[in-house]
């Protein structure tokens, strides 16, 4: 707060709700010693007339000691703003003169303008010889000598410290340096270790440290990678000939052992894990070690040959372009693949022949059309039922996935031979009965018969044709009429076919 100077007391008299009024002086104390303390105090002024500048005598310490000490400022506030709470403040004692200044004496000084003598000038000898006064000579406290004494100690000892460790510094960065350019970087590593990064070239020997030593375990991808990371850009080694000269070095060494280390890993997760990621990666390597033949055998694996004949014929056809006598990465799993497609391909082969033999004998066969399943020589017409399955999807929800079933019996009813439809092609085939039944893809006993007038529905009851009805004129059958027309399901194509 700002001291504002006052030239008399003047008595505040606080009305009805006001807050009172103190006012307070700042005094600087003066020690037994003549000089004056660097701490002010405050006190409070009472009714004395005190204004800036005055001398006053206050109570001090806690033996209220009788003080004198010059008043710096007045100022007038309330309690909230006083310097000192007002219950616990001291009081002025009274106003006293400013306290005299002893002269001082200085040696070979003389009056500038001496009085004029009236009297004789006496003799030389009978002149009195005064003496003069010397300067008091000022004491200095022994702990201030004891405080410089050990502020030059300590300054000697730092500044002994720090030429010693610049030393150990630079002796540890020398060594760092021809460790470095000798290739040694393991000792190099451990030398910078002692050396501050700022000092010299020390973070560019570091880096070149670091890309040595993980030359030193090239199977180690991510170091490899980080050395190549902390290497770039080149340009920051250019200073030092020596240096830029290592580091080209280190680079070419470094994407070697790079390439070395992706194309291991790619392996490694390509025939543990099949990853898709894995095969993506090897066709980037084509022409390098085993890539192109993992990648052949990568793709004929994920070919469907349990589900399709053409996916098996794909896949043993991409085998084949794969050296039988091979023995590189991945030989045994090539070897397994391989004698599974010679076995699935045994088998599709003599379903094929069989299901070629079908066709050729009327008989339904795997990939006919549903709307010509009826028109076979064998067999002619049959019995249909729904087949209709719930799969989950994709997102893991049920979906119901629409087929088929067409059966034959013979005269005892048993049933044999099955077909079953699914979006309009047949996709599967049975021959039920045995060699008792079959002779091949030749049918040894009769079938019942079927009479015009009754159609199989899918719980088996049989129904009589209505005459005048259009759907029974212009379909045989009530599936051609559920293919043809726009019905939500087989039953309703069926209540169409048979009521009109």
């Amino acid at each position: 707060m700002e001291y504002k100077p006052i030239e008399r007391q003047e008595t505040y008299v606080p009305k009805m709700g006001m807050e009172p009024l103190y006012t307070y002086c700042v005094v600087r104390l003066r020690a037994r010693n003549g000089r004056d303390m660097e701490r002010t105090f405050s006190y409070l002024v009472g009714d004395l007339p005190i204004k800036v500048g005055d001398w006053v005598q206050v109570p001090f310490g806690k033996e209220n000691r009788p003080q004198r000490g010059k008043v710096l400022g007045v100022m007038t506030c309330g309690a909230a703003e006083a310097p000192w709470p007002p219950q616990e403040t001291k009081t002025v004692l009274k106003i006293v003169e400013e306290p005299q200044e002893e002269p001082v004496l200085q040696v070979g000084t003389a009056q500038t303008n001496p009085a004029l003598r009236t009297e004789e000038p006496s003799s030389p000898a009978a002149e009195e010889v005064r003496p003069v006064a010397a300067k008091p000579r000022r004491r200095i406290p022994a702990r201030r000598i004891a405080r410089a004494v050990a502020a030059v100690a300590a300054v000697a000892a730092v500044a002994g410290f720090g030429f010693w460790r610049y030393t150990v510094w630079d002796s540890a960065y020398t060594a760092a340096n021809e460790q470095l350019l000798a290739g040694n970087y393991a000792d190099c590593a451990l030398s910078l270790g002692k050396v501050p990064s700022f000092f010299g070239e020390c973070r560019h020997m570091r880096r070149l440290a670091a890309a040595g030593r993980a030359l030193q375990t090239p199977t180690d991808g991510e170091a490899v990678a980080k050395a190549i990371k902390n290497l770039k850009p080149l340009a920051d080694f250019a200073d030092n000939a020596a240096y830029a000269a290592l580091a080209e070095k280190l680079s070419a060494a470094l994407a070697v052992a790079d390439r070395e280390c992706r194309y291991v890993d790619s392996v490694k997760f390509l025939l543990d894990y099949d990853s898709e990621y894995a095969y993506e990666d090897l066709k980037g390597f084509k022409g390098y070690k085993d890539a192109d033949v993992l990648c052949t055998y990568y793709e004929a694996y994920k070919k469907d040959y349990y589900g399709s004949f053409e996916e098996c014929k794909a896949a043993e056809a991409l085998m084949k372009t794969i050296p039988t006598d091979y023995a590189g990465a991945g030989a045994d799993k090539i070897a397994l693949l391989r004698e599974i497609l010679s076995e699935r391909g045994e088998r599709w082969r003599k379903w094929d022949a069989e299901n070629t033999a079908d066709k050729k004998a009327g008989l339904p066969y795997v990939g006919m059309p549903a709307q010509q399943i009826y028109e076979t020589k064998q067999l002619g017409k049959g019995w249909y039922s729904n087949a209709d399955e719930f799969k989950k999807d994709a997102t893991g929800k049920f979906v119901r996935e629409k087929k088929a079933e067409y059966t034959w019996n013979d005269e005892t009813g048993q049933t044999v031979f099955r077909a079953v439809c699914k979006d309009g092609v047949v996709i599967e085939t049975e021959k039920l009965g045995g060699s008792a039944v079959w002779n091949g893809s030749k049918l040894r006993v009769k079938l019942e018969a079927h009479s015009a007038g009754i159609v199989g529905r899918p719980n088996g009851a049989k129904t009589e044709k209505t005459k005048g009805n259009p759907y029974r004129e212009a379909y045989d059958f009530p599936e051609d009429l559920y293919e043809d027309g726009d019905f939500e399901d087989l039953d309703e194509a069926y209540d169409a076919w048979e009521n009109g």
